[in-house]
């Protein structure tokens, strides 16, 4: 089996539509704009409240912002991306780092 792994900076192109849970949390900007209605997170032990099913179209960019990786903390391993560029209507322009 083989694992690819993304490093920061690297732009990843959507070759299919993609539905993901956006977090109500500072760093998911465009959380008040994705159209889906919140909904309970379902992890009682989770800080944040809310979550949204938003649905980002193929041909997306994504740009990998962040990669945490932690021997251990599989819990806690994530992916972190800003969006380069998408024809989803309700992503607003974001803004460069």
């Amino acid at each position: 089996m083989q694992l690819y792994i993304p490093n920061v900076g690297e732009r990843i192109t959507l070759a299919a539509d993609w539905t993901f849970r956006l977090f109500n949390e500072g760093r998911c900007q465009p959380y008040n704009d994705c159209p889906s209605p919140a909904e309970p997170v379902d992890n009682p032990n989770y800080s944040i409240s809310q979550v949204k099913r938003c649905t980002l179209p193929a041909g997306t960019v994504l740009l990998v912002d962040r990669v945490y990786l932690r021997q251990g903390l599989d819990a806690f391993a994530s992916l972190s991306f800003r969006i380069g560029s998408t024809s989803a209507p309700w992503v607003t322009k974001q803004r460069k780092r």
